[in-house]
């Protein structure tokens, strides 16, 4: 054998040995007898850590194929409502609370001006509430 053989095999060698030292072992997770107390601590820790993330994926996971198999396709989709407005009235605001829906409208001349109280649920029209300008002399004092 010539020294270049002798070089090459030993390199083969090398790269041989450092390819079983990076395989993963599971003893290599494990404490061992010969570890101090401070890295047999932080080497539970880790195991117990990756045990608790393993789990908590597994949680989250077959949570969300739990509610998506679950979705209730018998909810009650109500049809649209139709409210019928004034000629030229806008809707100048909205305002949701609990399964009430408040619309206020306002006319042409920004006078007329009214809100309508929808119940959701239902879709009717609770309530109506027209505003008719009043004299400044004419409206009430608070007295």
């Amino acid at each position: 054998m010539t020294r270049d053989n002798k070089t090459a095999n030993a390199g083969a060698s090398t790269r041989a040995d450092d390819d079983d030292d990076t395989r993963l072992k599971l003893s290599m997770f494990l404490p061992a007898d010969d570890d101090t107390p401070s890295l047999r601590t932080t080497k539970y820790a880790v195991l117990i850590m990756g045990v608790i993330l393993i789990v908590g994926f597994m949680v989250v996971i077959a949570r969300i194929v739990y509610l998506t198999s679950r979705m209730d396709s018998s909810t009650n989709i109500q049809p649209a409502v139709t409210l019928p407005i004034a000629e030229g009235e806008d809707v100048r605001s909205m305002a949701l609370s609990d399964n009430r829906l408040a619309i206020q409208f306002v006319g042409p001349d920004a006078k007329d001006r009214s809100v309508a109280v929808i119940d959701l649920k239902t879709g009717r029209i609770i309530t109506r509430i027209h505003f008719a300008p009043q004299p400044v002399s004419a409206a009430p004092t608070g007295r």
